[in-house]
């Protein structure tokens, strides 16, 4: 499918967007070809990719990958074990959108998986949303109007997403009412509605840790189809499923006590 720049999207929104594209051991190729059509989709835009794989893997993707890249304009960033990969994968999203939360020329991050299941043909439509003022924070959603998980998702990757969608929606009524995908992992936001410095993440499902912390957030929706993997695993499976029980106990806990992400003697508590 060969994907056009609606005509709200334009190259000035482009030049305000940074992309975020955490990865986890993706083969240095499939996640260049993703670059390279996000760059085709809307020159201007700027791309972080935000590894949280050991150093060994890092050595190899990273030369891999500046020889595919050549001059695009891409940054990478490699999160050094210990504290520097705080939060796993969700903390990875959120040193991206630190990067592009303290550069003065973006307004919008967008974050988006490097295992090119999340259909970046949906970006423009997701930015317009947020410049034209209609949400703060536009979810890609595979069960709203539009959304399909199409063969991205096998039985089993199905029925834990499921199962970790309800017990969202049971956790979090009010928040997640109107929210398809609340496991979507493929969303933009707007850089000014975000307080990174306290926020709690780790894991997975960073999209709904923020949305979850970050209350005053209105959310909007566009459907997209999830496509089939090429390549690598994927992270998800019974023991994400049980992580993520355990984080929507501390979301819940945190959602009770904010001042425990403010403070540094709470912290340790999580």
């Amino acid at each position: 499918m060969t994907a056009t720049v609606p005509a709200h999207v334009s190259m000035t929104v482009a030049d305000r967007t940074g992309i975020v594209i955490p990865v986890r051991g993706e083969p240095a190729d499939q996640v260049h070809d993703l670059v390279v059509r996000i760059l085709q989709l809307l020159p201007g835009v700027a791309v972080a990719i935000v590894d949280d794989s050991d150093w060994e893997y890092w050595v190899d993707f990273e030369l891999s990958l500046k020889r595919r890249l050549g001059d695009l304009p891409v940054t990478l960033i490699h999160r050094r074990s210990g504290e520097g990969r705080w939060g796993r994968l969700a903390g990875a999203v959120v040193d991206g959108f630190k990067l592009w939360f303290d550069d003065s020329q973006r307004d919008y991050a967008v974050c988006l998986d490097g295992d090119g299941q999340h259909d970046e043909a949906a970006i423009p439509e997701m930015l317009g949303k947020l410049h034209r003022g209609e949400a703060d924070i536009v979810i890609g959603s595979r069960y709203s109007q539009g959304g399909s998980p199409g063969r991205g998702l096998s039985r089993a990757r199905l029925a834990i997403s499921k199962g970790c969608h309800l017990a969202a929606r049971i956790m979090f009524p009010i928040r997640t009412r109107g929210c398809h995908d609340t496991m979507s992992g493929f969303f933009a936001v707007r850089l000014d509605q975000l307080d990174l410095h306290y926020v709690w993440v780790e894991r997975f499902k960073v999209q709904f840790q923020l949305f979850v912390q970050h209350p005053w957030l209105t959310v909007a929706e566009v459907g997209y189809t999830f496509k089939l993997r090429r390549a690598g695993e994927s992270n998800a499976g019974i023991d994400e499923g049980l992580a993520f029980a355990w984080c929507l106990i501390k979301l819940r806990y945190l959602a009770l006590f904010p001042q425990v992400t403010t403070d540094p003697s709470l912290r340790s508590t999580l």
